[in-house]
């Protein structure tokens, strides 16, 4: 999914030369005269941004050109294709065009961020093996989908394969199987030189393989039983809170079964075979990382945009990578999205549980054995026929359903002693109660305190990009003292005005407030108002916060702490 100029092997640079752009009159195969000049670059580029939106059916796509070397990317979060813009100027027309059609793909039914577990895509060895087989699954789906766009496939993928798989240097098994994988699909043979380990792991998983290629969503006009399959199927759990508020239509179900099918494949039969060829040993493993850095680079795209594995190093300095985060501002952004993408499966269950939960406790339900009531109770009516005594038992009465009215707030310690996992788990604490409360339609403030305080987001505010940018900066600074008493203030101030009648604070922290007394003070006038506080103690030796809160968690690790904070969550709306 990534396409940059690459190094893997030197030869791949010695490509023919084009000396016209991709949108002049010899790029589109016209006869150069003195009275038909070049087609306009700005033309070209409006074409290339309709072809995208056609392809993934998303309106909302736009392009970027970015810097020559670049590359070409998708980005999801912000709808964007970055294409290179030194092939823009170097390369055919057609084979601009196929390369935006293939991010385009990716758009239209590349869903794995949602279904595949983060440990696989945080893990950058499978991440290239998945990179790989879901390339070759969406060039695939194109030639279905669009089959006068072989040729441009075919142009792109010549010009950068053929030359890109043969050398000299020793390469490692795992390498070697996904050389071997792209080589046998696209040019039909395989791969030399090529060991034999690696050969016989190629022929193992090559049915596997043809089976993903198999797992294409059906076009728009065959989507018949697809809403039953997918409300069936494993998948549907993984979006059961988002398809809540915004449910999919028939072919987005398609699309999400068809990339569960492809992701089941992956994970019962090639990865066991892959995994086998890693070599153990930390030595070989910083030996491995560079033959795989050098393999994503060859790749043709860059889909994970912001969720790319630390150390791949796909988006150097002056890519474009770091180009689009300084233009969008998404620096913030992204450290959220990764922090969500690594618990999606837990926020959505979380939240369908919520949501089942509001639902039966909304439903108006009736006691039955009254003298009166406003229905009669048909078996109590049959007993009084046989029993006229049971005439005081006849009617049933309706019982007032449970109102959800709660509004919690969250308060973290970003002070100097955070830093590091206490203050990374935190955050991923604080992202998963942000979607889960949204999801659920549960009021949510946030706060953070060291030397100062400050609200990072307030309950009614949407979790736009600015405001995720913002939550994002909270693990970049761990820095100052420990002003609790503060901070409690500020919410309290905030709380003085919520419309809501269940309030609840949850403070982590990782060590005792400064002023004791203040912070005392502080906790006993938000008691005082029905405020319920949680004290939540990160690391050993955090007893002492016991001793401010009348509850309390204390010595939790800091990798428990998203999992209590989801439990006191689904404890508080309980009990109201």
């Amino acid at each position: 999914m990534n396409r940059p100029p690459s190094g893997f092997l030197r030869r791949r640079m010695r490509q023919r030369p084009h000396t016209h752009p991709a949108w002049s009159a010899v790029a589109y195969g016209l006869p150069l005269s003195d009275s038909l000049p070049p087609i306009p670059r700005s033309a070209f580029l409006d074409e290339l941004e309709q072809l995208a939106r056609l392809t993934a059916g998303r309106s909302e796509l736009r392009l970027v050109v970015g810097k020559a070397g670049s590359g070409w990317s998708l980005n999801w979060r912000t709808h964007t294709i970055s294409i290179d813009g030194g092939r823009l100027e170097s390369e055919t027309a057609d084979f601009t065009r196929g390369l935006v059609l293939h991010e385009s793909a990716h758009a239209a039914i590349t869903r794995l961020s949602e279904i595949v577990p983060p440990s696989i895509l945080n893990d950058w060895r499978l991440f290239s093996l998945l990179n790989l087989l879901e390339d070759c699954r969406i060039e695939t789906w194109m030639q279905v989908r669009f089959p006068g766009c072989a040729a441009w496939v075919r142009e792109y993928n010549d010009c950068l394969f053929r030359p890109q798989f043969v050398d000299k240097e020793q390469v490692p098994l795992a390498p070697q199987l996904l050389m071997g994988i792209a080589i046998r699909w696209w040019f039909k043979k395989d791969v030399q030189p090529m060991d034999d380990e690696a050969r016989r792991a190629l022929d193992a998983v090559w049915p596997a393989f043809q089976g993903i290629l198999r797992a294409l969503p059906p076009p728009p006009s065959a989507l018949g039983g697809v809403s039953e399959a997918y409300a069936a199927n494993a998948v549907f759990k993984c979006y059961a809170a988002r398809d809540h508020e915004n449910p999919p239509d028939a072919y987005e179900q398609a699309v999400r079964l068809a990339q569960y099918e492809m992701w089941s494949i992956i994970y019962r039969e090639i990865l066991p075979v892959f995994q086998r060829l890693l070599p153990p040993g930390i030595m070989n493993e910083l030996w491995l990382k560079a033959f795989f850095v050098r393999f994503l680079r060859a790749m043709p795209g860059q889909y994970f945009v912001g969720s790319l594995p630390p150390g791949i190093g796909i988006c150097g300095p002056g890519d474009v990578g770091e180009d689009l985060g300084r233009e969008l501002g998404s620096t913030g952004v992204d450290t959220y999205q990764q922090a969500w993408h690594r618990q999606y499966a837990a926020i959505e269950q979380l939240a369908e549980s919520l949501l089942r939960w509001f639902q039966t406790t909304g439903r108006i339900r009736f006691r039955s054995g009254f003298p009166w009531g406003t229905r009669v109770l048909l078996r109590a009516a049959m007993r009084f026929e046989a029993d006229p005594r049971a005439y005081d038992r006849l009617w049933c009465r309706p019982l007032i359903p449970n109102k959800i009215n709660a509004h919690f707030s969250v308060v973290v310690d970003r002070s100097g002693s955070m830093q590091g996992e206490k203050i990374q788990e935190t955050f991923h604490g604080v992202v998963l109660l942000c979607e889960v409360c949204r999801r659920a339609g549960v009021p949510l403030n946030v706060y953070a305190f060291a030397g100062q305080a400050e609200r990072l987001l307030n309950h009614d505010e949407p979790l736009s990009d600015a405001v995720q940018a913002r939550l994002g900066t909270l693990p970049e600074v761990a820095d100052g003292g420990t002003n609790l008493a503060g901070a409690l203030e500020l919410v309290a101030a905030d709380l003085a005005n919520s419309p809501f009648h269940d309030r609840f604070v949850f403070v982590l922290s990782d060590g005792e407030p400064h002023d004791a007394l203040s912070v005392r003070a502080q906790i006993k006038r938000l008691a005082g108002e029905g405020i319920v506080l949680v004290g939540l103690g990160l690391g050993p030796e955090t007893q002492q916060l016991a001793e401010f809160f009348q509850v309390s968690r204390v010595n939790l690790a800091a990798k428990e702490l998203p999992a209590v904070l989801s439990e006191l969550l689904a404890r508080c709306l309980g009990s109201r």
